[in-house]
């Protein structure tokens, strides 16, 4: 096996479908895969039981829990440790509902990417967009492993674990459950119940983990395609400036290609932040100042101006847009917690 790309003999829909087929594997059996012109009515139907599925299944999982941690006579430590797998199970409810409410955002942003895909007609170029697809699958596929593997063998060797209970002049075996449920409210210890809520909470930690993985996937999957549209930019640059003197017809005649093609990626990473996207777009600027401009004409160095100044305005970083984020304030904030750690009496 060699470490050269080899291109995919597929159409161009299939080509941006090989960087999303893993993020639509991980939310269309939770609903949450957004809706396209394209998709017929039984599909929106189907999403939508779904949906409703989803949350009866968390609501029945989460608030028998908080009942537990709430009502029950318990000591403070075991409360305490009984709220790590709730607040695990609230946040990836969040997690769910935020991707339902921001379902239209990542169809424009896939809608973006099919868009580029057909677009780019050279190999080359493709081969440039394919190698950033391929890591974004590979940070998909090794982050779902170790999420999704982390979770069911947390819910699988919890239900292998079993109690032996007295009730009446009966000896019951019952499995353990992953997530405490309030015995008030449900009658855990019956045959039947048992395993129901047992499979309940098992689709509870699919769900949930899903969730938080769809959210971590297409961040991974929007910026590596970013990244690799401002690598084709790039390539685009030093082509058009290192281009043979002696080629009267150029590559790129038109800078205005170039120039539209930046701006395009530029408002794709409007709809979000990363700071591996700000280091690439850096680096757009960062080709053009490097490149021998000096065998161009006076003409297409001028023309080059609109992406320097461009590349040339700082983004700025801010928390909450309250605090500008810089080493500074970092190191302050970091000298802070140790003071506030160091002051703290133990416990």
């Amino acid at each position: 096996m060699t470490n050269k790309t080899v291109a995919i003999k597929i159409d161009f829909d299939g080509r941006s479908d090989y960087s999303l087929q893993l993020n639509r594997w991980f939310l269309k059996p939770i609903g949450a895969w957004p809706s396209f012109p394209s998709t017929s009515r039984l599909e929106r139907i189907m999403s939508f039981v779904l949906i409703v599925i989803c949350y009866i299944i968390l609501i029945c999982t989460i608030i028998p829990c908080l009942l537990h941690i709430i009502l029950e006579n318990e000591s403070f430590r075991i409360k305490l440790r009984l709220i790590g797998p709730v607040s695990y199970l609230c946040v990836g409810s969040i997690n769910y509902t935020t991707l339902l409410l921001r379902g239209k955002n990542i169809r424009h942003c896939v809608e973006h990417m099919q868009t580029d895909w057909r677009t780019v007609k050279r190999e080359k170029d493709q081969q440039v967009m394919l190698k950033s697809a391929k890591f974004g699958r590979y940070v998909t596929a090794s982050t779902a492993a170790f999420m999704q593997g982390g979770v069911f063998c947390y819910c699988f060797m919890t239900a292998l674990s079993t109690e032996v209970i007295q009730v009446g002049n009966e000896t019951r075996i019952v499995h353990q459950l992953p997530y405490v449920i309030y015995k008030e409210l449900i009658d855990i210890n019956e045959s039947p119940t048992n395993e129901i809520i047992l499979c309940m909470q098992f689709l509870t930690g699919f769900i949930v983990s899903s969730s938080t993985l769809g959210i971590l996937s297409i961040t991974v999957v929007l910026i590596a395609h970013a990244c690799g549209q401002l690598n084709v930019v790039m390539t685009w640059i030093t082509e058009f400036v290192n281009e043979s003197r002696k080629e009267k017809i150029a590559p790129f005649e038109n800078i205005g290609i170039i120039v539209e093609r930046h701006l395009r990626t530029l408002r794709y990473s409007v709809l979000y932040r990363s700071y591996m996207f700000l280091f690439v777009f850096l680096k757009v600027g960062d080709v053009v100042y490097m490149a021998n401009w000096y065998y161009l004409t006076e003409k297409r160095i001028l023309e080059l101006i609109l992406i320097i100044m461009r590349s040339s305005v700082v983004v700025e970083i801010t928390a909450g847009k309250i605090i500008h984020m810089s080493i500074q304030t970092f190191s302050t904030v970091s000298l802070l917690d140790i003071s506030v750690y160091a002051g703290t009496p133990s416990i």
